[in-house]
């Protein structure tokens, strides 16, 4: 066993690199994205969440054009969370018993 996994070298300049160690200058980089445009499938409350996740992590540079379906996979699933909670609010708690 090698020990922790490193920390990314970007994510090591934004907390400050407080083990002043070395930064990797030759660490391959995902290509920087300037904005992407939320899927046609997503609803509007996924598309609500698609804006404000990619204002907030496309400009760190921590989402890559690789990573844009992962992202549409969590804004889905949120919107489905979103519409579930209103609806147990409305109609209360179901409790099946068997």
């Amino acid at each position: 066993m090698r020990g922790r996994k490193p920390k990314p070298t970007r994510l090591r300049v934004i907390e400050g690199n407080r083990g002043k160690r070395p930064i990797n200058k030759d660490e391959p980089k995902v290509p920087a994205l300037t904005g992407a445009a939320a899927p046609a499938f997503l609803d509007p409350i996924a598309r609500q969440e698609w804006t404000r996740q990619s204002k907030e992590l496309i400009p760190l540079g921590f989402v890559g054009e690789v990573d844009l379906g992962v992202l549409a996979a969590y804004c889905d699933a949120w919107g489905d969370f979103v519409r579930s909670s209103e609806k147990l609010q409305k109609t209360g708690d179901l409790i099946v018993v068997k």
